[in-house]
């Protein structure tokens, strides 16, 4: 937390006055500002971590990491479903993909080859 501020602390003067110096930048947030961010704290970091704590009671430790590493997936899938449209994406994205759906599926199947030849 004390890096990312030191970090926003030192870039901003640079941003405000070199990358955008014809928008004035708005440090004084607005009520309704301070009421999303509250929303956001609370819901997307207090209630999301408190809740993979619990599931971690319950699913393994690989079951959440392959969660979380196929959000991107999920979320692409998901907009795709809701919103009905389809962007364009590089070959990188796919590619980046290829990787995290391999190692998902392949890992499974190293781990037993490994505890059969261990046993």
């Amino acid at each position: 937390m004390i890096g990312a501020f030191l970090g926003t602390a030192v870039f901003l003067p640079f941003y405000a006055f070199w990358i955008v110096p014809e928008a004035p930048l708005n440090l004084h947030p607005s009520l309704s500002d301070w009421l999303w961010i509250t929303v956001l704290a609370l819901v997307c970091t207090v209630y999301a971590y408190s809740s993979a704590v619990k599931l971690l009671q319950k699913f393994s430790v690989f079951a959440m990491n392959l969660t979380i590493n196929l959000e991107p997936v999920y979320g692409i899938i998901l907009a795709f479903l809701i919103f009905r449209e389809s962007e364009k994406m590089t070959p990188g994205f796919y590619l980046g993909t290829l990787i995290i759906l391999a190692a998902v599926l392949v890992y499974p199947r190293l781990n037993r080859m490994r505890v059969k030849t261990s046993a």
